[in-house]
C-alpha cells in the first residue's frame, strides 16, 4: 500500500493515508489493519477497561502544578513598597521644615553659622534617607510586578494542563491499543513540557529574593552610617 505516512506511538507502529484513515502494522508480518477493525483489547494486551488509565498522567501533573509549584509564589498581594514611598514623603516634609529653620537674619556670628551648618547637615541626612527609601521602594515595586507576571504565567500553565484533559480523553476513545497509546504519548509530552515550564519560571523568579535581600542589607548599612555620622556630629557637653 502506497501513500502512507508512518507514525510511532506507545511502542506500536501505525500508518495513516491522505484520507486520514489510521492503520496498525502487525509487528511480525507487517500487515496493515485499519484501526477501526481491530479487536477489542484483552488483559493480555496490556490494556484493561477502556478508561482505566485515561488522564492519570495529566492528573498527576496538575496536582504537582497546583499543589506543589503554585504555592511557592505566595498568596495575597505582594509588597509594592507603598509604606516606604509614604515614609519618603514624610521625610521630604521634614527636610522642608529643617530647611526653613535657618538662623534669623538678625542673628550673626559664629554661633549662627554653626547652627546653620548643623541644619544643613541634618537636611543632607534626611535627603539621603529619602533616596534610600525611594531606592528600596523601587526594588519592591519591580519584584511585585515580577511576582504578578510569574503568577499569571503559572496560571497559564495550569490552564494548559486542564485543557489537555479532553484531548487525552478523545485520543483514548480511539480503538485500543492505538487510542490508549496515543493518549499516553500525548499526556507524557504535555505534562513534561508544562512541568519544565514551571521549573524554568520558578528558577528565574528564585533569584529575585536574593537581590532584594541584598538591597535591604545595603539600605540598612547606609542607615547605620547616617546614624553614626549624626552621632559623631553632636556637640560634646
Amino acid at each position: 500500500m502506497t501513500g502512507l505516512e508512518n507514525l510511532e506511538a506507545g511502542g506500536g507502529e501505525f500508518y495513516f493515508n491522505a484520507d486520514g484513515e489510521l492503520f496498525a502494522a502487525d509487528p511480525v508480518t507487517n500487515a496493515l489493519t485499519p484501526v477501526s477493525e481491530l479487536p477489542a483489547p484483552t488483559p493480555s494486551d496490556g490494556w484493561e477497561t477502556a478508561h482505566d488509565t485515561a488522564p492519570k498522567i495529566l492528573a498527576a501533573a496538575i496536582t504537582i502544578h497546583w499543589v506543589v509549584m503554585t504555592p511557592l509564589n505566595g498568596i495575597g498581594a505582594p509588597d509594592t513598597g507603598a509604606g516606604l514611598t509614604a515614609d519618603a514623603e514624610v521625610l521630604r516634609g521634614a527636610s522642608a521644615i529643617v530647611g526653613s529653620a535657618g538662623s534669623d537674619p538678625g542673628w550673626q556670628g559664629p554661633a549662627a553659622q554653626s547652627y546653620d551648618d548643623r541644619n544643613s547637615e541634618q537636611q543632607d541626612r534626611i535627603t539621603q534617607m529619602v533616596d534610600l527609601d525611594t531606592e528600596l521602594a523601587g526594588q519592591l515595586q519591580t519584584q511585585a510586578a515580577e511576582v504578578e507576571e510569574l503568577r499569571n504565567n503559572m496560571y497559564g500553565v495550569g490552564v494548559t494542563l486542564i485543557a489537555a484533559i479532553p484531548i487525552a480523553w478523545g485520543l483514548y476513545q480511539i480503538a485500543p491499543p492505538v487510542g490508549p497509546r496515543l493518549s499516553t504519548v500525548y499526556q507524557i509530552a504535555t505534562a513534561t513540557a508544562c512541568l519544565a515550564a514551571d521549573i524554568s519560571l520558578q528558577t528565574k523568579q528564585g533569584l529575585r529574593p536574593q537581590e532584594t535581600g541584598a538591597a535591604i542589607e545595603k539600605v540598612a548599612a547606609s542607615y547605620a552610617e547616617i546614624a553614626t555620622a549624626a552621632q559623631a556630629s553632636r556637640p560634646l557637653h
